[in-house]
C-alpha cells in the first residue's frame, strides 16, 4: 500500500495544481462596445426610394435638409464599470486606419459632445453624427467611427476601443419612383431639434436642423440685412433732425419789409 506522506503528494497524483486552484480569477478586460447603429427617419426614407435593399450600409451626406439625414450610435462599456469613461471620437477607414488631419474634420457630431462619457452600471451613452466626406473621393473607401477612451483619462485605462459599422458615403441622388413620399419628421431629441412651422399654412418650409450649413448662412444674412436697414435708419433719422434745426432757423429770421418803387411820371411834350 502506497502511503502519502503530504497533501502536496496528492495533488501530484491526481493531477492538480494547488497554486492554480487557490489563486485569485483575474477580472476580464473591458472593452466598449456598439449596442445600436442606424440611421434618422428622413435617411432611412430617403434610402428605401432611392436605392435596392442592401447588405451594406450607405449614408447619402448631401440629402436635404442636412439637419434631418444622421445617425444614431450607443455604445457601452463590457462589462459593466462602476466609474464613468470619458471617450473620444475619430473618423477612421474601414481597416481601422487613421484618415488625415484635413479629412478628420469631416466628422460631424451633432449636439453638445464635448464632453461624451460612458455612464456606470452597463448604461449606454449615445451620440448622433454626419460624415460630409464622400467615398468617392477615397477610392470609394468605408468610413467608420472610432470610439475610445479619452487620452489621459485614468478611469479610461485598460478599456478596448471600438469601431461602429463601416459606412460607404455617397451624394444625393434621385428617387427610384417619383411618387417616393417625402421624408418623415426627424426623431433628433428635444435638445438638437429646432421647431416646425405651425400647421395650416398653405406655403411651409420643411423643418432645419441647427447644423444645417444652409441654415447657418440663411440666418447670417438676414442678419446682415438688419444690420443695414438699421444703419439706414440712423443716417434717414440724422438728415431729418438736420433739416427740422434748419426750418426752424429760417423761420426765426425776420425778414425786411419790401421796398416801394416811386412812380415815374411821363411827361409828354408835345412840339
Amino acid at each position: 500500500m502506497t502511503e502519502f506522506g503530504t497533501v502536496g503528494d496528492l495533488y501530484r497524483i491526481f493531477g492538480t495544481d494547488r497554486k492554480r486552484d487557490d489563486a485569485p480569477a483575474v477580472a476580464p478586460a473591458t472593452k466598449l462596445v456598439v449596442r445600436k447603429h442606424d440611421f434618422s427617419s428622413a435617411q432611412t426614407a430617403y434610402q428605401r426610394a432611392r436605392s435596392a435593399p442592401s447588405s451594406q450600409f450607405i449614408f447619402y451626406k448631401d440629402a436635404t435638409p442636412r439637419g434631418e439625414h444622421y445617425i444614431r450610435c450607443s455604445v457601452a462599456c463590457e462589462p459593466a464599470r462602476p466609474d464613468v469613461v470619458p471617450l473620444r471620437l475619430a473618423l477612421c477607414y474601414e481597416d481601422g486606419t487613421d484618415v488625415s488631419p484635413q479629412d478628420a474634420s469631416c466628422l460631424k457630431i451633432l449636439g453638445e459632445a464635448t464632453h461624451l462619457s460612458c455612464p456606470p452600471h452597463a448604461k449606454e451613452t449615445t451620440f448622433y453624427y454626419r460624415l460630409e466626406l464622400g467615398s468617392f473621393r477615397r477610392a470609394d473607401r468605408k468610413f467608420r467611427v472610432r470610439v475610445s477612451a479619452a487620452d489621459g483619462a485614468e478611469a479610461g485605462a485598460g478599456v478596448a476601443q471600438c469601431l461602429t459599422p463601416p459606412l460607404l458615403v455617397l451624394s444625393k441622388t434621385k428617387p427610384l419612383d417619383a411618387s417616393a413620399p417625402l421624408s418623415p419628421p426627424t426623431e433628433l431629441p428635444d435638445g438638437l431639434r429646432r421647431g416646425q412651422r405651425a400647421a395650416g399654412r398653405k406655403r411651409a418650409r420643411p423643418a432645419v436642423g441647427p447644423f444645417d450649413p444652409a441654415a447657418v448662412a440663411e440666418r447670417r444674412a438676414i442678419h446682415e440685412q438688419i444690420l443695414a436697414i438699421n444703419r439706414r435708419l440712423e443716417n434717414l433719422k440724422g438728415s431729418l433732425s438736420d433739416l427740422t434745426v434748419r426750418l426752424g432757423a429760417s423761420a426765426a429770421v425776420t425778414l425786411p419789409p419790401p421796398r416801394r418803387v416811386p412812380n415815374l411820371l411821363i411827361v409828354i411834350f408835345k412840339k
